[in-house]
């Protein structure tokens, strides 16, 4: 059964449901604007040039659409504040550095990651940008043995200094993919989760991407004809999150309301699919300043279904700040590219809100 059969869409307005009001609205941003690439290379302190930032980058996405597609360009033999200089909002950074360059010792890498830093010392960055991948390759191994990222104070503060959707580190040393890979297929293993890659920070960020990794043997696989979302795990890897905030206050009690309330929330739920891309959540609110999250976000809606015998209705009606407390939960805690909000009440505001 779809959602649409049981409710239909409608925005910024009270629709009559049995003896309860029903408010559904979708929530959305504006689209950023087209993405570009720029792309800081420089080369191993041994003379290689590992091409890990040339090539096809893919679509980038953001808030569930397309932008255009973008090559990153090989600037290994540029200066970098001739790149820094061309950034603008929602560009994507690549800083792709190796040894000596993470550790700023000698040597054309050395000397372009300290370019960087210093960089930032006289300008500031683009207000926005829209991806920041740091490369690092050093020889430093943990107690384990395993090659470890520099952890370099001046590193840190880079990235405390950018202001991105997502912020992604990683070492090439530890990944067997390196080699003749593009940028896009690296991206791919870092967001399916494998150790070579640690997310700084994710917001509502997406990367459709046309090849896959097979996740037991690191391998790759041409997806040519067909194409994939892979989401960071910030968020937007799921279709629609769906937050249901139920008035569980005193004035319900009367004339079968809160029943009503349980079997309308009970048939969006029995709406949606198990396991599949649509997450919901539970909101109650009862007394004034009484807004409880009764259900985070989950794919199961059976766990909120049997939640919902459990509501009693008792006090106040804090309606706006239930309203306010619900649309602030759904921008920051779901991970649907679409996001709706139901709102099941008798419409009754009785705290001064």
């Amino acid at each position: 059964m779809k959602l649409n059969s049981i409710i239909p869409k409608v925005h910024n307005t009270f629709i009559l449901f049995a003896a309860i009001s029903i408010l559904i609205f979708s929530s959305s941003i504006a689209q950023a604007e087209n993405w570009g690439v720029a792309t800081i290379q420089s080369t191993h302190s041994y003379g290689s040039t590992i091409p890990i930032a040339s090539g096809t980058i893919g679509y980038l996405q953001k808030n569930g659409k397309t932008s255009k597609k973008y090559i990153a360009d090989d600037t290994r033999n540029t200066r970098v504040s001739s790149v820094l200089n061309n950034l603008k909002n929602n560009d994507v950074l690549i800083i792709n550095t190796h040894s000596n360059a993470m550790q700023f010792g000698a040597g054309s890498s050395g000397v372009e990651w300290a370019d960087f830093y210093n960089y930032w010392g006289t300008r500031k960055p683009p207000p926005k940008l829209g991806l920041v991948i740091i490369h690092g390759c050093i020889f430093s191994r943990d107690s384990q043995g395993n090659d470890i990222l520099a952890t370099d104070r001046q590193i840190q503060d880079i990235r405390k200094s950018l202001n991105a959707d997502a912020i992604i580190s990683f070492n090439s040393k530890v990944n067997p993919l390196v080699g003749r890979i593009s940028l896009h297929q690296l991206i791919v293993g870092i967001l399916k989760g494998h150790k070579i890659a640690s997310l700084i920070h994710g917001r509502n960020l997406r990367f459709l991407v046309d090849s896959q990794i097979d996740r037991d043997n690191v391998t790759l696989a041409d997806l040519t004809t067909q194409q994939q979302f892979l989401s960071d795990p910030g968020g937007g890897n799921l279709r629609e999150s769906i937050l249901i905030v139920l008035d569980a206050s005193g004035s319900m009690s009367s004339q079968g309301r809160i029943e009503k309330a349980r079997d309308a929330a009970r048939r969006v739920l029995q709406g949606i699919t198990a396991g599949g891309d649509t997450e919901v959540g539970l909101i109650t609110f009862s007394g004034c300043g009484h807004v409880k999250v009764a259900a985070e976000f989950t794919t199961d809606p059976q766990k909120i279904i049997a939640i919902l015998p459990q509501i009693r209705p008792s006090g106040g009606t804090p309606l706006a700040t239930a309203t306010a407390v619900g649309k602030k939960y759904l921008r920051e805690k779901s991970r649907g590219a679409k996001k709706r909000f139901i709102l099941l009440t008798d419409g009754k505001e009785s705290c001064n809100g």
